[in-house]
């Protein structure tokens, strides 16, 4: 390459890597072109220079970008950084990969030219808010490419500074977070129903976590120990009845923990809105997660005053 660059008289350009007498690695730049021609070669004339920090700290730049791009390649998030006027200088792997385009194809490229058509409004008025507030904004926007479509996004803009301070660009990070709403959806109506049957059993009902503190109790059972349930969550058994009613409700879903069975039992009780001693038939059971891991002691009570007096009569 030397000798075919000197005879067209063209200058040469190579780095390269030396090793000093005393053993130290150093990088040397060496720009030289030949300014005679003689018999056995030519007369050369250059530059060298010791570019080795240059070297170093072009080194540790690519690999500190070879790391940026394993991180934002696999991240589950959807990654771009726009300049000021809207022209992508970056987007990750899978940003790129939901528009079935290669990151490449973005670069350079407005919203409209990447896309073939015009930026959605409600997304280009938050870009143009970071900018002019300097600002991160969170919200929530349906996707709006075909990959996308019925998905729900998370999106987060933030502005991006340069070492002075001033904006040289907008980073958009989007999370499709359909599942997750779904999920927050399939609970509120879970609950839902779960609150319209407990609220209208004819039974008493209530849950404590392992502590034994309530965490939920009925409208029938807040009547029952007439007590209004701001004074019932949280509290455990020994803080809202008598010592031996408690110990006796304790001991039972100690039971139930151990065991992991439920257990029924009768007590009889007092209530201040019914005639007198009340016979009361417990169930306790114990509540358990996904992993099949108990983390809470459910209890329905039921009035059998009646059946055990006319079973006595």
């Amino acid at each position: 390459e030397t000798i075919r660059a000197f005879s067209a008289g063209r200058p040469m350009e190579l780095t390269y890597r030396m090793v000093r007498a005393d053993g130290a690695v150093r990088w040397v730049f060496e720009r030289c072109r030949a300014v005679q021609d003689v018999r056995d070669g030519w007369v050369v004339e250059g530059l060298i220079l010791d570019v080795t920090e240059q070297k170093i700290a072009d080194d540790a730049l690519r690999q500190s970008q070879a790391w940026l791009r394993a991180f934002t390649d696999n991240l589950p998030i959807y990654l771009n950084l726009k300049d000021p006027d809207g022209t992508y200088l970056f987007v990750n792997k899978l940003f790129a990969a939901s528009r079935n385009k290669t990151p490449e194809h973005f670069i350079g490229k407005t919203v409209a030219q990447a896309f073939d058509r015009e930026p959605a409004k409600d997304l280009t008025e938050y870009d143009r808010g970071v900018l002019a507030s300097g600002d991160t904004v969170e919200f929530e926007a349906p996707g709006i490419s075909a990959e996308l479509l019925g998905r729900i996004l998370h999106y987060i803009k933030f502005p991006v500074t340069d070492p002075n301070g001033d904006i040289i660009g907008i980073g958009t990070a989007a999370m499709d977070v359909t599942d997750e709403k779904n999920a927050e959806t399939a609970i509120r109506e879970s609950e839902a129903k779960l609150q319209a049957i407990t609220q209208n059993v004819p039974m008493l009902m209530n849950l404590k976590d392992l502590n034994g503190r309530f965490q939920f109790a009925n409208e029938s059972y807040s009547q029952w120990i007439n007590k209004p349930m701001a004074e019932i969550l949280g509290k455990t058994s020994e803080d809202l009845f008598p010592g031996g009613d408690a110990r006796l409700i304790t001991e039972q879903e100690a039971r139930v923990i151990q065991s992991g069975e439920p257990v029924e039992f009768e007590m009889a009780a007092l209530a201040e809105h019914a005639d007198g001693e009340r016979m009361l038939q417990y169930i306790k059971f114990p509540v358990r997660n996904a992993e099949n891991d108990i983390f809470g002691i459910g209890t329905a009570i039921l009035d059998i005053t009646d059946r055990v007096r006319a079973d006595t009569a």
